[in-house]
Parts: C-alpha cells; sequence; structure tokens
C-alpha cells in the first residue's frame, strides 16, 4: 500500500469552492478525493491516495477538477501532473527460496568525475534487491576470488567461474556509459536559481554462475530535473573533470595532485600505448598495506579510440595522513606502473565532496542521484523478473554442476588446505578461507564452529617451470586460530579466536 500525494495550488485571483482530484494508474481511473472548501487565491492543499503498488513501471497521474468540471479556470493547461515509479519484483518461488545472487561491481564508463562508481552502484542495487527478498551474498567474496585465482572480471566466463566458487548462483553486473549534466538559469522574478538536467545511460546483465550464459541483459536512462546544491555547483565540477580528466591522461599513470587534503576525491589516468588492453589499480598507505576499493572494482578496459583510462576514488576523511602510493596492474596482476602522492594533514576537503560519492546521502538527494535512482530502479525490476524466471533452471544447473550427492560431502580430507583470500575490512577480525588447488566448502566437509590454525605461509615451486607444487607452513608454530562461522559451497567465513593479524595468503590448516 502506498500514500500517494498531491499538493494543489489556486494560481488564480478569485476564490473557488468545492471539487475534485482524480488519480490516474497507467491511464486507468482510480479513486477522486474532494478539496470540501475550495481553496483561495494563491492558497494551496494536499490531498491523498492511497495506491497498491503493482511490479513493473507505473505511469501515476493526478488530474485537478476531475471529475465534474467545477471551476471555471484561464488556463486549464495545468492541472495534471504525472510521476513514473517502478516497483520491484519481489522473490519468488524459488528464487525466493533457494537462490544465492552475487551483485558485483559496476564498469564505469562514464569518465564523469564521479568517486565510488563502481561500488556505491553495486551496493545500491544490492539493496534493492535485498528489500525484494532475495538472499544476496558479498561482493567482497566474489571479488576476492577473482583477484586470488587472477580470474578477469570482464570475461563473463571468469566472472561466472568467481561467483560459483563463492556459492552464487547468478551474478547481476553492468556499467555505466554516460552521465550527461546540463545546467540552466532559471529567474522567477527577483530570485535567480541554477537548475540541472541529468540523464544517465546504464546498461545491465543477469548472468548464470554455472555457465556463463547471459539470461537477461538491457540497457536503460534516468532522466531528473532539478535545483542543484547550494553548496554545489555542477558548472564548475564540468569544467573540473575536463581539466582533470586533460591532465592524468598526458602520458604514463597520474594523478590529478600531488597533495590530498583527506576526504578529498584522487583522480588517476593511464594513457595506454597499446589499447585495446585492460587495467586496474591498487592504493597502498604509507605502511604498505592496500587500502581502497578492491582491485576488481577498479578494472577498467582501453579502446583504439579512447585510450586513457581513468579512476576516482573518495576516501574517508579519517585517512592517516602521509604518503601513499598507486599501482597500475594488468589483467593478470602484473605490475605495469607506479606513483606516489600524499595527503595532507588539517586541510579540509570541499564541502560538495560527498555530493559526487555514489552511495551517499548527500548524493543521493542531489539531482544526479535521482536520476541514477531512476535507472536503477528500472534495472533492478527487469533483473528481478529474469531471476524469478531462471530460478528453476539455475537451481538445476546447480544439482548438475555439484552431482545430487550430498552437500555437506563426507569426512574433511586428511592434507585439506586453505588460504586467506580476503580480509572482511580495516580492522575486522573476519576472514574469507578459500582453497589452494581445490575448494573450501561445504563439499570438504567443514562445518560451523570448526577451528583452523592459521599459519604464515610458504610457497614451493617447481624450480624449472615455476608452477606452484604446494603451500607449506612457514613456522612450525601457527600464529593463532580461526573458528568457521559461516559455509558456502566452496568457501567460508571465520573469526580470529585471540588478538592478531591475519593476512591475504595466510595457510589455514583444520585442527
Amino acid at each position: 500500500q502506498v500514500e500517494v500525494s498531491a499538493q494543489v495550488l489556486n494560481r488564480g485571483s478569485d476564490d473557488t469552492r468545492k471539487f475534485y482530484v482524480r488519480l490516474y494508474v497507467n491511464g486507468n481511473r482510480q479513486d477522486y478525493k474532494p478539496v470540501t472548501f475550495g481553496l483561495d487565491a494563491g492558497k494551496d492543499d494536499t490531498v491523498t491516495f492511497t495506491w497498491t503498488a503493482q511490479p513493473g513501471q507505473n505511469e501515476l497521474k493526478v488530474v485537478v477538477d476531475d471529475p465534474f468540471d467545477k471551476v471555471d479556470e484561464s488556463n486549464e493547461d495545468n492541472n495534471t501532473k504525472t510521476l513514473v515509479v517502478m516497483v520491484n519484483r519481489p522473490a519468488a518461488g524459488t528464487a525466493a527460496t533457494d537462490l544465492n545472487i552475487a551483485v558485483v561491481s559496476f564498469e564505469d564508463k562514464s569518465n564523469s568525475g564521479f568517486a565510488n562508481v563502481s561500488n556505491g552502484l553495486a551496493d545500491m542495487l544490492k539493496e534493492r534487491l535485498v528489500n525484494s527478498e532475495f538472499n544476496v551474498l558479498e561482493r567482497q567474496e566474489i571479488e576476492s576470488i577473482l583477484f586470488e585465482q587472477q580470474l578477469n572480471p570482464s570475461n563473463n566466463a571468469d566472472l561466472a567461474a568467481a561467483s560459483s566458487l563463492a556459492g552464487a548462483d547468478a551474478i547481476v553486473t553492468g556499467s555505466v556509459t554516460n552521465i550527461d549534466i546540463t545546467e540552466s538559469k532559471i529567474s522567477l522574478g527577483f530570485l535567480s536559481v541554477t537548475g540541472a538536467t541529468v540523464r544517465v545511460n546504464m546498461s545491465y546483465r543477469v548472468i548464470s554462475a554455472y555457465t556463463g550464459e547471459i539470461l537477461s541483459a538491457d540497457s536503460t536512462t534516468g532522466k531528473a530535473e532539478g535545483q542543484t546544491s547550494a553548496s554545489f555547483n555542477l558548472g564548475a565540477m564540468i569544467g573540473s573533470v575536463s581539466q582533470i580528466s586533460t591532465n592524468v591522461c598526458a602520458g604514463g599513470l597520474r594523478t590529478d595532485k600531488n597533495v590530498y587534503a583527506p576526504g578529498e576525491v584522487i583522480t588517476a589516468g593511464y594513457l595506454d600505448p597499446n589499447p585495446p588492453s585492460t587495467f586496474t589499480i591498487q592504493f597502498f598507505d604509507p605502511g604498505g598495506f592496500s587500502v581502497g576499493p578492491p582491485m576488481f572494482s577498479n578494472y577498467k578496459s582501453s579502446t583504439f579510440s579512447s585510450s586513457c583510462v581513468t579512476w576516482s576514488w573518495n576516501p574517508t576523511p579519517s585517512m592517516t595522513p602521509g604518503n601513499y602510493s598507486l599501482k597500475l596492474y594488468d589483467s593478470w596482476q602484473t605490475q605495469i606502473s607506479a606513483t606516489n602522492f600524499t595527503i595532507s594533514a588539517g586541510a579540509n576537503p570541499p564541502a560538495w565532496v560527498n555530493q559526487i560519492t555514489f552511495g551517499t546521502k548527500e548524493f543521493s538527494d542531489s539531482v544526479v542521484g535521482e536520476a541514477v535512482e531512476k535507472a536503477l530502479s528500472t534495472v533492478s525490476a527487469s533483473a528481478a523478473g529474469a531471476l524469478n524466471d531462471s530460478a528453476s533452471a539455475l537451481v538445476a544447473q546447480r544439482k548438475e554442476a555439484t552431482g545430487n550427492g550430498d552437500e555437506n560431502g563426507g569426512e574433511k580430507p586428511e592434507e585439506l588446505k586453505c588460504r586467506v583470500i580476503s580480509l572482511a575490512g580495516v580492522g575486522s577480525n573476519k576472514v574469507i578461507l578459500g582453497g589452494i588447488t581445490g575448494n573450501c566448502g561445504k563439499k570438504e566437509g567443514i562445518n560451523i564452529d570448526d577451528i583452523f590454525d592459521l599459519y604464515l605461509a610458504e610457497s614451493v615451486k617447481d624450480p624449472d617451470t615455476g608452477e606452484l607444487i604446494e603451500v607449506i607452513p612457514k613456522t612450525e608454530e601457527p600464529k593463532g586460530k580461526v573458528v568457521i562461522l559461516d559455509v558456502h559451497e566452496k568457501v567460508c567465513e571465520g573469526q580470529l579466536i585471540g588478538s592478531f593479524e591475519a593476512k591475504v595468503g595466510d595457510l589455514a590448516i583444520p585442527k
């Protein structure tokens, strides 16, 4: 049940008697409500309806002085207001009870200068699907597996393989291809405000985690018009982005500045001398530890027509001041280049930084955020429909892929070894364990509350070929223990027991 409110204003010079306001949904007449005492000149009133939301795109239209046409007016052309509302399809049947969905980072092809586009958009879509009662896995699990297994997220087969390892049945991903902003000056008597028309072009695809088959794909455009925030000049930002793009695409790996305030958007670019290629970047703090978005979400591809790739990242204001490094890798995680920058102490980022950062409240409240929300509503509803329609087939593919035996397998293999493939976050005591040569999940007989010893790891490689032979503990004594909290098809989640530091690559052996 949705409450629909419409504000009605008498812009004329005469008072009116009682009249009615009607709601239409997709062109069909609905209820009408009276404005019982009419409206005096210059006054307004709010009329409220109740609508039972239906899945998909719905056009809500309110018409003043309908029915009966009781009011004589000098202008009958401003009696209608229309609002398009996208209603998410809820998870239904097998999709609601059996499917595991992965939403991974969208690719940012817009070169717009907005920050956190890839991760922010994925998290916004995940929230919509969770609210529609789909079971959505943590994005970091899939992205960590992609990195650990050296898989290319631009390849559907590789993306499907990583998602299947994490226990997903289907993946939703896509790209933002364009964010077009047109500013205009609007004069209202003595008042002048800056308005903007924004168009956001977005595409998406739903992929089977078992076959790499695209189950559904489409593109959409979200459009919004409105007044820009007083603290945020879109025109200045657009000009700034144009200048930044020129600076960071001048050759090699570059950042737009050498020194940043805490929380200020950092823009980097690389001019590819031999396109087309795929690259990713990673930020490192003064201690040499990786920070910022995961490498997966930073994958960008150059083309013959656009050989420069750019990235924008909005670090948290709490980032420690100091000297940071930025490293560029190819799609196989081979380092190509590096550069340095500084986060200064005592400086403040511009007040509008949060308004250009996907996922923040300030961004959602902006006219750009409104356009993104409209496009995302279409993507969410369409993806939900595709998942519902494909659920039975995906469950059948899972059974075929895993065999029809007991998902929990038998006894744990005597030589089972796992590895830390992801840390849950800075300061977190949770880790994701994945297999080294196989898997590390239900089929290996791992259960909740199992205990693993955690060691520094040493890789043993063939001296002639460099091929990995095995991974062994580097020390006799473990650095600590991990208790298993959750088990997926091929990976599991654990929590450190006690106070010690775990690192990606650590070896985990069941006690």
